[in-house]
């Protein structure tokens, strides 16, 4: 058997106000430390998801941006992000695309 509860429309307009500010407080995501400016070389491995040593061939080919005070190598989150990004190969799509445009424009020119 169900209960009923008799209330006023202001006091459940209050008890629903409250039930979602709680319920949204409990939801809320826990603030995260900020993350540091600068990596160390395990800790850009691991943003990259590769082994240490890789990452130490990568720096001393100078094929991935670093800093090196003394003997330790620093990275900075933003660098090594635009760094993978400028790896990004086209799709199939994105290079006849870009095909189509130029042929276009050759034509254009004629």
């Amino acid at each position: 058997m169900s209960n009923i509860i008799l209330t006023t429309q202001e006091e459940l307009a209050r008890l629903v106000e409250s039930v979602v500010r709680k319920t949204l407080l409990d939801v809320r995501p826990e603030p995260q430390a900020a993350s540091p400016a600068l990596l160390t070389i395990k800790e850009a491995a691991s943003f990259l998801d590769l082994a240490v040593p890789t990452l130490y061939k990568l720096t001393s080919n100078r094929e991935i941006p670093f800093f090196k005070r003394g003997k330790r190598v620093y990275f900075r989150r933003e660098e090594l992000l635009r760094w993978v990004e400028n790896g990004r190969r086209m799709t199939k799509e994105e290079l006849a695309q870009e095909v189509e445009a130029s042929l276009i424009k050759k034509g254009g020119k004629s």
